[in-house]
C-alpha cells in the first residue's frame, strides 16, 4: 500500500510538467508564423523553423525617361520655373553696322571705310555732274572724310561749248561724335585753279523713334569764305560761274547760313524714305540765283540697301524752289563699306 501511494504521488507531479512543456512547444510554433500570412501556419506545422522572408517595396520608383529625351521644350512653364527661365535667357544683342538707315550712327565704326559715287542731272538743260565721296572711321567717335567734284557735262559759260568739264573742287572734312545723337562737323573745301578756299561748320543731329522714324537737322549750317569764293562740291558749273564773277569784279558771298532738316521713315529693313528741306541765306552779296546757294531746297530720297555694306540712292528734288523749272533734277548714287 505504501508503494502504491508513492507511485500515485509521482504521477500527479509529472502531469503539470508535461502540460507546461506542451504549451511551450505550441508557443514556439506560433512565434515562427508571420502575422497575416496564411501559408506560414502550414509551414510552421511542417517544421520550417526558419520562417518566411518578407521583401519591402520601394516608395520612390525611378521615372521611365531617366535622360529626359521625351521632354517637350515647348511645353508651358508655370510658377517659379517659368520666372527662372525668363531671368536666365540672355537678350539678343545686335552687332555690326545696321542695315536700317534710322539705326545707323552719325559716324562710321572704327576702322571702317566707305566709298561713294554720285551722278546728278538738271532736267532743263541736261546738265550733269559727278561726285566722289570717301570717309573712314578712325575710332568710334572720330571720322575723316574726302570729297571731290569730278566734273560734269554742260555748256561752258566762257566758251559756250557743250562738253565734259573737269572738276577742280576738293574738300577734307572731320566729324567727331559728341553723343550718340549729335556730332561736330568741319569741312575745308578748296578750288584748285584759281585757288579759293572756305570753311563749313556743322552739328548734325539725329533723333530716332521706335526704330521707324528719325529726325535729322543742322548738317552743315554755316559756310565761311576764306579767299575769292565758296567752292561747291556738287556743281562744277557753279564754280566756273564764281570764277567768272571774281574775274569781272562781282562780289561773291562772304558767308552762307543754312537751315536744314529732314525726316527718315524706315519702310523695311533695307528700304528707307527720306524728305529734306533746306533754307540758305547768302551774306555780303546781292547775287541772284546760284545753284550752289540752294536758297530753297526740297528733295525726296529713296535708299535701298541690298546688304549692310551697300546703299543705292535715288533723289528727286529742287535745288531752289524759287527757280523750280531751272533747278529740278535727279541724283543717283551708290556707297559701299568695307
Amino acid at each position: 500500500m505504501k508503494s502504491l501511494r508513492v507511485s500515485l504521488v509521482a504521477a500527479l507531479c509529472l502531469v503539470p510538467v508535461v502540460a507546461h512543456a506542451g504549451d511551450d512547444k505550441d508557443a514556439g510554433k506560433k512565434k515562427m508564423a508571420p502575422i497575416g500570412d496564411d501559408d506560414s501556419t502550414t509551414k510552421g506545422e511542417k517544421g520550417d523553423s526558419a520562417g518566411t522572408s518578407v521583401e519591402m517595396e520601394e516608395d520612390d520608383t525611378p521615372p521611365d525617361d531617366m535622360e529626359g529625351t521625351e521632354e517637350n521644350p515647348d511645353a508651358p512653364k508655370l510658377g517659379d520655373e517659368q520666372a527662372a527661365n525668363v531671368a536666365k535667357t540672355p537678350g539678343v544683342k545686335r552687332t555690326g553696322y545696321p542695315i536700317e538707315e534710322v539705326l545707323r550712327p552719325l559716324t562710321l565704326p572704327a576702322v571702317t571705310s566707305e566709298v561713294g559715287l554720285g551722278a546728278r542731272a538738271v532736267f532743263k538743260n541736261f546738265d550733269s555732274g559727278f561726285q566722289l565721296r570717301a570717309r573712314y572711321g578712325i575710332t568710334r567717335q572720330a571720322q575723316l572724310g574726302l570729297k571731290y567734284d569730278i566734273g560734269g557735262v554742260y555748256k561752258d559759260p566762257t566758251s559756250m561749248k557743250n562738253g565734259f568739264n573737269t572738276g577742280k573742287a576738293v574738300a577734307l572734312d572731320f566729324t567727331y561724335l559728341v553723343k550718340d545723337w549729335v556730332a561736330g562737323h568741319l569741312t575745308l573745301p578748296a578750288y584748285i585753279q584759281p585757288f579759293a578756299m572756305a570753311m563749313t561748320l556743322g552739328a548734325p543731329m539725329k533723333f530716332t523713334f521706335k526704330d521707324k522714324f528719325s529726325i535729322v537737322t543742322l548738317d552743315d549750317f554755316l559756310d565761311i569764305r576764306f579767299t575769292k569764293f565758296i567752292p561747291s562740291l556738287d556743281d562744277e558749273r557753279a564754280n566756273e560761274q564764281s570764277v567768272n564773277d571774281v574775274d569781272t569784279g562781282t562780289t561773291t558771298a562772304s558767308a552762307i547760313i543754312h537751315v536744314r532738316g529732314g525726316i527718315i521713315y524706315q519702310q523695311a529693313p533695307n528700304l528707307a524714305i527720306k524728305g529734306n528741306v533746306a533754307l540758305s541765306f547768302p551774306q555780303g552779296t546781292s547775287d541772284t540765283f546760284r545753284t550752289s546757294t540752294n536758297a530753297y531746297q526740297l528733295e525726296a530720297i529713296v535708299q535701298y540697301s541690298p546688304m549692310a555694306k551697300m546703299d543705292v540712292i535715288g533723289r528727286l528734288g529742287f535745288d531752289d524752289l524759287a527757280h523750280a523749272v531751272d533747278s529740278l533734277g535727279l541724283v543717283i548714287a551708290a556707297a559701299y563699306r568695307i
